[in-house]
């Protein structure tokens, strides 16, 4: 099993773009992503994000990529407690940001094809990829091997609240050679990299 190095921020500063409401377990880690992006040294070009219900975390991630691709099947059938569609709610909540592409696909139809992905060409690598999709251990361990193969920083939501999923983010670290650091906030964020982070 591998170590998992406690993530302990030096500044949290919430971004400007931030979705309020629908009481997102995902509150409290955007306001780590600018520090988390600079310690490690991100790019900014892209980020894939597997797993986006309302929205939240695709707009923090927007505040700081030119691109982000949100995959999800959105098959969940009511976001609220209206008819709406948990598809229509993300429509309507990433609709002021040009930079949030949602792909209404599964992870597995996503990765699976060969040269394009939706229209988007593999060899444009991301810089990043956020993984809040099924929670089970072994979905999560095959989108994390995906996420692996293809991106030197992956992030996990969900690495406190649900332990298949610190499972697969330990096992897939030491699968692939990376360091596991853990923020235990908002239900965990779980960071796996084989980037020196900067002090």
């Amino acid at each position: 099993m591998a170590e998992i190095i406690p993530y302990t921020p030096t500044k949290i500063v919430r971004p400007d773009r931030y979705l309020e409401g629908y009481g997102s377990a995902w509150y409290g880690n955007e306001s780590i992503l600018q520090e988390l992006l600079d310690r490690f040294n991100i790019g900014r070009k892209r980020a894939i994000e597997f797993g986006t219900e309302h929205g939240h975390s695709a707009i923090a991630l927007s505040n700081f990529f030119e691109q982000v691709i949100c995959v999800d099947p959105w098959l969940q059938e009511h976001a609220d407690q209206t008819t709406r569609s948990m598809y229509d709610v993300a429509q309507e909540n990433v609709k002021p940001y040009s930079n949030i592409t949602l792909v209404r696909s599964r992870w597995q139809e996503f990765c699976g094809q060969q040269g394009f992905q939706n229209g988007i060409p593999t060899w444009l690598k991301p810089d990043l990829i956020h993984i809040d999709a099924d929670h089970s251990y072994d979905e999560c361990y095959k989108n994390g091997e995906w996420a692996c193969e293809n991106c030197s920083f992956v992030i996990f939501h969900d690495t406190a609240g649900f332990p298949e999923v610190r499972r697969a983010v330990s096992d897939l670290a030491d699968k692939y050679h990376r360091k596991f650091y853990a923020y235990e906030v908002s239900w965990g964020l779980g960071i796996l990299t084989a980037l020196e982070m900067k002090p």
